[in-house]
């Protein structure tokens, strides 16, 4: 019986190593999961500059016209802004920001997010464009019309709305899938036999000359991932508003942590650090579940979907009446986050009330300089 015993201990030992064998092959050494992990915050909050080259995944390897970094736009932490500068003469106008690719396998995916402003209206176009095809995967045109490759429209779009924008390409049954805001838009075949470049293009209509295009439009662009569809993917977002104060100095904000990203945000959790001087008077939330813990306020979820978005009523009380405070909210999960600067909020009361984004979003940045 000892002997039975140990040869089939042995059997599961071996077939153990054969399946954490078959899982190393499955992945192969050196393919990187990640191979476009860019939200243009290094350096972080120095001012506008032109971003940097390199072989990095948060670098781009194609850089065309003036593209530049700002501190804030919209939502967005230090977004990416390609715009109408015309400092690109004396033709055609184009701002583009590229990311070179190593082997992809079967499968990948695309994904960032996207603001646009006075795009509408305009003669002007953003565009995905895949490899060093001169036709557009995707287009936001003037027309606020979505184009798939071809030229059909496939939605429509508003200027100053965030987009969280994804592609699902599967090599394997030459398929293109598209999500917006975690809504599936459209699917079609596509020709792609590899993927080696992923582009960004803001430009005319029909290569129009400078004379003719509006120098008013602009691209916000940020927190861009290119993966082969292995790892979850969120990207959390606090911000904090609504503070009020009532007659027995108790003084309520309103918490928001948001998931920007492609998967569920799993475990996560919210931590609210409140000073010294304050006092914990009530955390109401019904999605999450709030405990005080020391100084701390943490509050908690399973999960949190994709675009899934959840509030946290916090209740305060100064114990010097009138003397100006601040609270601080921090949000983290499990899995990979695309950006953590903007995972991080506070606010003061006392004063004036008035938001202190720790994440850069300071105040709404004036975009350009188009003179």
């Amino acid at each position: 019986m000892l002997r039975s015993s140990s040869a089939f201990a042995i059997f599961c030992f071996i077939l153990v190593l054969q399946s954490l064998s078959a899982q190393a092959a499955s992945s192969g050494p050196g393919v990187p999961r990640q191979l476009v992990l860019a939200n243009f915050n290094a350096p972080l909050l120095t001012g506008e500059f032109r971003p940097s080259t390199g072989s990095l995944p948060a670098a781009p390897q194609i850089l065309v016209g003036n593209p530049r970094v700002v501190p804030a736009m919209g939502g967005f932490t230090q977004p990416l802004l390609l715009n109408t500068e015309l400092a690109n003469g004396p033709c055609c106008y184009s701002e583009e920001v590229g990311f070179r690719l190593p082997d992809v396998g079967q499968q990948a995916r695309i994904s960032f997010d996207l603001l646009t402003a006075r795009l509408v209206g305009s003669r002007n176009r953003f565009r995905l464009l895949l490899n060093d095809a001169d036709e557009a995967v995707l287009t936001f045109n003037g027309d606020g019309l979505v184009l798939w490759s071809g030229g059909g429209a496939v939605t429509r779009f508003d200027d100053d709305r965030l987009l969280h924008v994804q592609l699902t390409l599967d090599l394997r049954r030459q398929l293109l899938t598209l999500r917006i805001n975690g809504e599936p838009v459209h699917s079609a075949n596509t020709s792609l036999e590899s993927l080696r470049a992923v582009r960004f293009n803001m430009a005319s209509e029909d290569g129009l000359t400078p004379d003719r295009i509006d120098p008013e439009p602009f691209v916000a662009l940020d927190n861009i991932l290119v993966d082969e569809g292995k790892d979850p993917a969120v990207n959390l977002q606090t911000s904090i508003g609504g503070a009020s104060s009532s007659g027995d100095g108790v003084v309520e904000f309103e918490v928001r942590v948001r998931n920007l990203g492609d998967d569920s945000a799993r475990e996560l959790a919210l931590t609210h650090l409140l000073p010294e001087n304050v006092e914990l008077v009530s955390a109401r939330s019904v999605q999450m579940e709030c405990q005080p813990v020391r100084r701390h306020v943490l509050c908690t979820q399973d999960e949190l979907a994709a675009m899934d978005q959840s509030t946290v009523t916090l209740a305060v009380r100064g114990e010097n009446t009138g003397k100006p405070f601040a609270v601080t909210s921090i949000a983290v999960s499990t899995g990979t986050e695309i950006d953590n600067s903007d995972n991080r909020s506070s606010a003061r009361q006392g004063g004036g009330i008035e938001l202190l984004l720790l994440t850069g979003l300071l105040m709404l940045w004036v975009a350009r300089n188009y003179s």
